[in-house]
C-alpha cells in the first residue's frame, strides 16, 4: 500500500502545479478554472488520508497552517522514527509557511497531535 500511496503524492504534488488554466472548460465564468482545481485536489487529498488511515501511517496525510490571511498546504512524504518530512502543495492561494520553505521536517511530537486532532474534529462533524 505504500507504493500506492507515494504514486498517489506525486500526483498530488503534479496537479497542484498545474496552472489554473489547465482545469479551463469551454464556457467557464471567473474562477471556475480555480474552483475546479481546488475541488480535484480536495478529492486527492481526501482519498490519501483514506489510503494513510487504512495503512496506519501519517504517510500521505495533509497538514495546514495559518499564515497571513490563508493556509499553507502540505503532504507528509516520508516518515522517519522522530520525524516526518512535509512537501509544499500548491493549493488555494499558494501561501508558503516561512519556517519549512516548500520541504521540510516537522518533529513526530507535533505533527502526530494534529493529525488525530483533525480526525477527531472530523469524527465529531459526522
Amino acid at each position: 500500500m505504500e507504493t500506492q500511496i507515494r504514486d498517489k503524492i506525486e500526483n498530488l504534488l503534479l496537479t497542484g502545479n498545474k496552472p489554473e488554466e489547465e482545469f479551463l472548460q469551454p464556457g467557464d465564468g471567473p474562477l471556475d478554472d480555480y474552483i475546479r482545481k481546488i475541488n480535484v485536489l480536495d478529492a486527492m487529498s481526501k482519498e490519501l488520508k483514506t489510503l494513510a488511515r487504512e495503512a496506519g501511517t501519517l504517510l500521505g496525510r495533509r497538514v495546514s497552517f495559518q499564515t497571513m490571511d490563508g493556509q499553507a498546504h502540505y503532504v507528509v512524504t516520508n516518515v522517519l522514527k522522530s520525524k516526518v518530512v512535509v512537501q509544499w502543495v500548491n493549493y488555494d492561494e499558494a501561501y508558503i509557511d516561512d519556517r519549512l520553505g516548500r520541504c521540510g521536517t516537522l518533529d513526530m511530537n507535533y505533527i502526530k497531535p494534529q493529525i488525530e486532532w483533525e480526525d477527531k474534529l472530523e469524527r465529531a462533524r459526522l
